[in-house]
């Protein structure tokens, strides 16, 4: 799965416990992450706010059609954000996406259903080799952050469908939205690995940990730096 999506996922489950409060401290997070981010994934980001009814007074939403991230209950989230991000990153329980997408009574977003097969269409057109594994995963190795122009065309097939409008065909799409001409890069983006979001998850825990330790009288705390100052946690 695209390390982004399961960046949202988990963001959606700090929205809820109160481990980030304003959509600032997300999009903090997200570069710190990410880098530079784009306008795509700061929507994305918003809408995560506003499906978790979390978003702030004086915080800017772009008021944009179409929804993208799909209702976060769906994923079958618990309250312990650090574990439930574990078990996204490993594919364990019924936690997150399945890794077999086929799986009787797995949690599938139709997004990410249509845009694993928006990929493969793409990769075929290029002669890439898919062979058993995920084609989201081959598209994200070659075209880098490209991935998200697949969701976001993805995401407005799934929008279109619910309000009952027509649409071209998936490869007439992809060829108007210039899919089928994007080049390889060189040195594609490609964002943070799992094990990287789970260590920095870790790390923030571990520092908000340290914050509310009681050395003792006579001893300061431990000071709090580095993400926690950013996130203001």
């Amino acid at each position: 799965m695209d390390p982004r999506i399961r960046f949202l996922i988990a963001l959606g489950n700090l929205i809820r416990t109160g481990g980030v409060k304003t959509i600032r401290q997300a999009m903090n997070f997200a570069e710190q992450q990410f880098g530079k981010i784009d306008k795509s994934f700061v929507d994305d980001i918003v809408k995560v706010f506003k499906k978790e009814g979390k978003t702030k007074k004086g915080d800017v939403v772009p008021i944009k059609k179409k929804e993208g991230i799909q209702t976060l209950d769906e994923f079958n989230l618990s309250d312990s954000p650090l574990n439930d991000l574990e078990k996204i990153v490993k594919g364990e329980g019924n936690v997150g996406l399945p890794k077999n997408v086929n799986r009787p009574g797995g949690a599938l977003d139709p997004v990410i259903g249509i845009t694993r097969g928006l990929a493969r269409k793409i990769l075929d057109k290029k002669g890439i080799e898919i062979g058993k594994k995920d084609p989201i995963d081959v598209f994200t190795d070659t075209f880098g952050e490209s991935i998200n122009d697949v969701n976001n065309l993805a995401d407005e097939m799934v929008e279109a469908e619910k309000i009952g409008r027509n649409l071209k065909s998936p490869d007439e799409l992809l060829e108007i939205e210039g899919l089928f001409d994007i080049k390889i890069p060189k040195n594609p983006q490609k964002g943070m690995t799992d094990t990287e979001l789970l260590d920095l998850v870790q790390e923030v825990e571990g520092e908000k940990i340290l914050r509310k330790w009681d050395p003792g009288k006579g001893r300061k705390p431990s000071a709090a730096g580095g993400l926690i100052n950013i996130l203001k946690l």
